[in-house]
């Protein structure tokens, strides 16, 4: 009975089947038929199998043109050879030669160790030798014939310096005033008292007027020459006027009524002289003259502006170069560098 049925669905089963395969068959024909039509994705057509969408296919395109091409590999330089036994080729092969005997200290290794030394020391001394003889023989190169250092010849020029220096002052000092600020509660200030005394003895002529204050009496300071005029501070302020800040200070009053600052503080006989003729040069008072006299340890100096003055291309041939100098030199021995210092001051018209 069962199989009865069985053989009777059969025809159905095999007709539903049939129809199956002839509608897939038709499907695969119209594709058949239909292959060569483009599919097309994100708006773009004929991609093919493997493909990138359009953003991704520009940045890639982008990233291939932009890549550089990697520089062609230089041609290897020729260097020239060094020079056995030079300086360069010492400092090229020495530490070599060191540190071989060092590692291996065997006679061989120490004999060339020992004797690279002997080397050095050998082109050291020849340099030395003729370099002494060289400088010996040319009288620019011999810093104790332009100014003597040594002996009396040095000290006899050291003292005519000073009285120089002491004539230079006298000038300064006969047209214009020191002014000394004091504080007695200052010890500073108080040491600076044979300072200012020795400075009224030694220039007779000197306009010294100290401004004192915290003192027991307003126009008196214990130790102070009598001659030495005294104005109180306190009273008149003149501290606080010209912004004096540290005790003691000196400042100079030239005929041009101006006032420079010399010191801050407690400071050498030596030291204050010395500001004070720069003061002078500075407003005019002492002039090129003094300049060259006080100043006349340099002669045979250099100035460096004189190179400028060089004929071109002279870089090429170094030893031509300084040659050159070396006339310039010779040429040099009443330079002066006053006008570099103190350069003529402009007056408005």
């Amino acid at each position: 009975m069962k199989l009865g049925w069985a053989v009777c669905l059969l025809p159905l089963l095999m007709g539903n089947v049939w129809a199956q395969e002839s509608q897939d068959s038709d499907y695969l024909k119209d594709i058949e038929q239909n292959r060569k039509k483009e599919m097309k994705v994100a708006g773009e057509g004929d991609l093919g199998w493997f493909f990138y969408y359009p953003d991704e296919l520009k940045e890639k395109e982008t990233e291939e043109k932009v890549t550089p091409t990697p520089p062609a590999p230089a041609a290897p330089s020729k260097s020239k050879p060094v020079a056995p036994m030079s300086v360069e080729w010492f400092a090229k092969n020495y530490e070599v030669i060191r540190n071989r005997a060092v590692d291996n200290p065997s006679p061989t290794n120490l004999r060339a160790e020992l004797y690279a030394q002997r080397v050095m020391m050998d082109k050291s001394e020849v340099f030395t030798r003729k370099r002494l003889q060289v400088q010996q023989s040319d009288p620019n190169l011999q810093e104790g014939d332009r100014l003597p250092l040594f002996g009396a010849t040095s000290l006899a020029m050291m003292y005519h310096q000073k009285d120089l220096k002491d004539q230079a002052l006298k000038e300064m000092y006969s047209s214009s005033g020191l002014m000394v600020f004091y504080d007695e509660n200052c010890k500073y200030c108080r040491q600076s008292i044979t300072l200012i005394n020795h400075l009224s003895m030694r220039f007779k002529g000197l306009d010294i007027r100290v401004y004192a204050k915290n003192t027991a009496k307003p126009d008196v300071v214990q130790g102070l020459l009598p001659t030495i005029k005294v104005y109180p501070d306190d009273l008149l302020k003149i501290s606080d006027d010209l912004g004096i800040t540290n005790w003691p200070s000196y400042v100079l009053v030239t005929p041009d009524e101006s006032f420079s600052l010399i010191s801050k503080g407690l400071v050498s006989q030596q030291t204050l002289d010395d500001r004070v003729l720069i003061a002078g040069f500075e407003h005019g008072i002492l002039g090129k003259e003094w300049y060259d006299k006080i100043h006349h340890t340099q002669i045979g100096l250099l100035a460096s502006d004189s190179y400028d003055n060089l004929p071109e291309n002279m870089e090429e041939d170094p030893v031509l170069l300084i040659n050159t100098v070396i006339d310039m030199m010779n040429k040099s021995s009443r330079q002066s560098f006053y006008d570099d210092f103190y350069p003529p001051k402009q007056t408005n018209q």
